[in-house]
């Protein structure tokens, strides 16, 4: 899906992988003017064992794993601005 969100004063384009259950995948950018990438974001949450969707799951930030009230955190910002660009 293909959204963008206001995140800390500035627009962000949103790229989202929510189509599997225990797997969410996020790619955010940020640019200045109509090419120029200045930064990114990545976001995950996925099962540690993908085969049981009742297990634990991994929260990861730009390859770092975070923990969950981190995760969720982020995720409260972030999509609190969410504009979803399909209809």
């Amino acid at each position: 899906m293909l959204s963008y969100v206001v995140y800390n004063g500035s627009t962000w384009i949103m790229y989202s992988n929510r189509m599997h259950t225990g797997y969410e995948a996020y790619h955010m950018e940020k640019f200045e003017g109509a090419d120029n990438l200045v930064a990114e974001m990545n976001f995950y949450e996925e099962l540690v064992d993908e085969d049981n969707v009742e297990g634990k799951e991994k929260y990861t930030l730009n390859g770092t794993e975070i923990s969950y009230d981190e995760y969720f955190e982020l995720c409260s910002r972030i999509f609190a601005a969410e504009v979803t660009t399909t209809k």
